[in-house]
């Protein structure tokens, strides 16, 4: 493990204190599971060891801080290109439930746009980092919404894009703005044939390996806005909650 690359990163996304026990907590966690084991470990593998902090007497917010820290570390080995998915990025504890986003946190529309102002390290991934982030903000999709994108929804003659019913929201067709259709447009026509290759699939949204993005691609994708934010959690339901208020 190239233990200056990975300080480095904290140090850029998060405060002196907050790299330094994140740092901490991850060092403890590669130490228990051994860096080898660490590096290709499971989700089960993770939870197996926060349950064994709990049996020795780790407090439910030791243990939620614990988990943030591993998370950053595969955070860290997603974007050095180390590792291909995110073991444990929607795993949350269940003694700790979800906090409710109160309205003095919510987003400006101005902090909103300002979401769509960034340096991408890939440019093949720009227009589809854009295409992301607008349909959060302009059209308060969901994560499953994002992820479940097909090819076929988008209809860029008549500006439109069909999405399919969930367990919690019906059908419904989504008017796009003319900057999407334009990200669309060129997202279709050049960057996502790019990432296909000589793959074939119907999902619209893919990942830099040509599969279709996971949860983890898009908590990954707002968790660089950290810094910026001055340590503010940014994620997509702050993001919906923000819209629809």
């Amino acid at each position: 493990m190239k233990a200056e690359a990975l300080e480095t990163y904290l140090a850029r996304q998060y405060r002196k204190a907050t790299a330094k026990r994140y740092g901490r907590d991850i060092a403890l966690y590669l130490q228990a599971l051994g860096e080898a084991k660490a590096l290709q470990a499971t989700y089960g593998q993770v939870v197996a060891y926060l349950g064994r902090l709990r049996t020795q007497g780790k407090s439910s917010a030791d243990l939620a801080t614990i988990l943030q820290g591993i998370k950053k570390y595969y955070y860290w080995l997603l974007e050095s290109g180390q590792r291909k998915d995110h073991p444990c990025a929607e795993l949350i504890l269940k003694d700790k439930p979800q906090k409710e986003v109160r309205f003095t946190e919510l987003l400006s529309r101005e902090e909103l746009e300002s979401l769509l102002e960034r340096k991408e390290r890939y440019g093949l991934l720009s227009k589809r980092n854009q295409i992301i982030l607008t349909l959060l903000i302009y059209q308060a999709l969901t994560v499953g919404d994002l992820v479940a994108l097909q090819r076929g929804a988008v209809d860029l003659a008549a500006g439109t894009l069909s999405i399919k019913a969930s367990s919690r929201l019906n059908a419904r067709r989504l008017s796009l703005r003319p900057c999407q259709i334009l990200l669309l447009d060129r997202y279709l026509r050049q960057d996502r044939p790019q990432l296909l290759g000589t793959r074939e699939s119907a999902t619209l949204l893919l990942n830099l390996r040509g599969q279709p993005i996971q949860g983890e691609d898009i908590s990954y994708l707002l968790e660089t806005y950290r810094k910026r934010f001055r340590g503010r959690k940014i994620h997509a339901r702050l993001i919906r909650m923000s819209v629809i208020a």
